[in-house]
């Protein structure tokens, strides 16, 4: 708990009474700081670092993993073995008992080293689709807004869209568009089209409560309709990515553009034996700019969410360096802006420099047809039932295959797409004469000077010649 200056304590007053008259209303003030004031995240963000920072050196390690392992309130993290996790929760907890917080309502998985103690636990006497005898012990929980299934390691997304029954504006799509939590961003395909519609309404210049044309009603209806069958997406938690070699590691991030949107996916490819898994860790979409813009330039916008995501992901798990990271994109024209070493105009420039920074060599990035990218799911967008019959969260089928058997780049380039982002320079040239300076030129450092000595010379010239 975070204690409260007594002088600030004013600002967190509130009254609390029996019934309902007034002489018996009582007046009390927050000693400890409340969850809803502005500043309580920072402030509660602040005290953990500041207090796992200054542990005893033998703890220390841990202390980190706890830090990364922080989202607000929660603590989320993975580790290998039942053992570690017994560890692992006893000391946290005692570290934060120091700061007077309780660490409590701990949850495992099922699944793998730790499956016979939590069966044991839970009553569960079968494999790891049984139901635990205790009804009081849930199998699903939630976790950072999404759905865990504690039994089959796997996370899957819960929608529940309102019946709507006021009427459609760009405030009402705006708040279901928020009301969906998609971290992972394995649903974002399906998330793209409302948000086309609200930029479609921008575009339009409607107010926030005016009621928006019939048509855009009907998609969103439609929209609405169809969202609840993703709950039927379940995607596994655990991507084995600490039970790899690095060798046996690599990652490869997707990108692609369309008038409508750019996105940008990443997913691991894990060599286990003779095995190939490949995963979905993380994707995003955004809708294009209201100023139009070319393809080339969309699709250049959309390498530079790759390069930052895999930046981000590349944090976030401590990577090795031994680990290989791919990019891939279906255009030629931003592939050319990226490894070619040439003067670019501000926007492509900007981007490219900022893309070269992130990913390191412009020799990572490779050319994909576009019919195997599956990055253009996510940059166009489709409805929830197509979403759940592409399964493209398991990434491309030939990404499990050999590495001979990848798209191989086939050069058709257009050279003025290209061309035309180069940057113009303009040269001057000029030409210096020697002239021979003239004596009194020599004798005086001022002009104004020079020009009234040359003009005495000159009367005094015209005057002999006349006389």
């Amino acid at each position: 708990m975070i204690e409260v200056k007594e002088d600030d304590r004013d600002f967190l007053r509130f009254l609390w009474w029996e019934d309902a008259t007034q002489e018996k209303l009582i007046e009390f003030r927050h000693k400890r700081v409340v969850f809803g004031v502005n500043c309580s995240p920072f402030i509660l963000a602040a005290l953990l670092e500041k207090h796992l920072k200054s542990v005893k050196a033998e703890f220390q390690p841990l202390a980190n993993k706890l830090l990364g392992s922080l989202y607000v309130d929660n603590c989320v993290t993975s580790l290998d073995t039942f053992k570690e996790y017994e560890t692992f929760k006893a000391l946290s907890t005692e570290i934060l008992s120091d700061a007077k917080m309780n660490l409590r309502q701990w949850e495992h998985t099922a699944v793998g080293t730790s499956g016979i103690e939590f069966n044991r636990y839970c009553g569960l006497d079968g494999g790891s689709s049984c139901v635990p005898q205790d009804s009081s012990i849930k199998i699903t929980t939630m976790v950072l807004g999404l759905v865990w299934d504690k039994d089959k390691d796997t996370l899957s997304c819960k929608i529940k869209i309102a019946d709507l029954q006021e009427k459609l504006t760009k405030r009402v799509i705006l708040s279901r568009i928020q009301k969906i939590f998609d971290p992972i961003g394995f649903r974002c395909p399906a998330t793209l089209q409302p948000k086309i519609l609200l930029q479609e309404a921008w575009a339009q210049k409607l107010e926030w409560d005016k009621e928006l044309p019939q048509e855009m009603q009907q998609k969103f209806v439609t929209w609405c309709e169809e969202m609840e069958c993703l709950a039927k997406i379940k995607i596994p938690r655990w991507a084995s990515i600490s039970a790899c070699r690095p060798q046996d590691l690599q990652f490869h991030v997707f990108c692609d553009a369309s008038q409508a949107a750019y996105a940008s996916a990443v997913y691991v490819r894990i060599r286990i034996g003779e095995q190939v898994q490949v995963h979905l860790l993380q994707a995003k979409s955004r809708v294009a700019p209201l100023k139009k813009m070319t393809i080339p330039t969309l699709e250049l916008l959309g390498c530079t969410i790759a390069a930052r995501m895999m930046n981000s992901v590349s944090d976030a798990l401590s990577l090795d360096a031994g680990v290989t990271t791919t990019y891939w994109t279906d255009s030629t024209t931003a592939l050319a802006w990226i490894q070619r070493n040439d003067d670019w105009g501000t926007f492509v420039g900007n981007r490219v420099r900022s893309i070269l920074n992130l990913t390191n060599c412009a020799e990572y990035w490779r050319h994909v047809p576009g019919v195997m990218n599956p990055a253009d799911l996510p940059s166009r967008g489709c409805d929830a039932r197509e979403l759940l019959e592409s399964k493209w969260w398991e990434g491309p089928a030939w990404l499990k295959e050999d590495e001979d058997k990848w798209p191989t780049r086939v050069v058709d380039l257009n050279e003025a797409d290209v061309a035309t982002e180069k940057k113009i320079t303009s040269t001057q040239m000029t030409s210096t004469s020697q002239v021979a300076e003239s004596l009194y030129v020599e004798r005086f450092s001022s002009f104004h000077k020079n020009v009234r000595v040359i003009g005495w010379i000159r009367r005094f010239v015209k005057n002999s010649r006349s006389s």
